[in-house]
C-alpha cells in the first residue's frame, strides 16, 4: 500500500486547489492523491499526473486495498471517471 511515510510528498496545483500525492508501493503507480471526489494518479512510467473526478471513496479504498493497484486501476477506473 503506501511506501515509507518518509518519502516526500508531491503536490498537484490545479484549478487553485493542492492536492497532496501519497507515494504508493506498486510497479505501475508511483503515488496517489484524493480529495473526497477526485482521484489523481501518477504512474512511473509518465510525469503526467491522470485526474478522475467523481470518483466515489469506495474506489479509492478498494485501489489503495488491491494486490495489483495498476489491475485494480485498469478494471475499475480507467475510461470510466472522465
Amino acid at each position: 500500500m503506501f511506501a515509507s511515510l518518509t518519502t516526500a510528498i508531491l503536490f498537484l496545483y490545479k484549478r487553485g486547489s493542492i492536492m497532496a500525492l501519497i507515494p504508493v508501493s506498486s510497479s505501475s503507480i508511483r503515488a496517489v492523491g484524493y480529495n473526497g471526489s477526485t482521484l489523481a494518479v501518477l504512474f512511473w512510467t509518465s510525469d503526467t499526473i491522470y485526474e478522475h473526478p467523481r470518483v466515489p471513496l469506495s474506489v479509492f479504498l478498494g485501489l489503495m486495498r488491491a494486490e495489483s493497484m495498476g489491475r485494480y486501476y485498469n478494471s475499475r477506473i480507467r475510461g470510466k471517471y472522465k
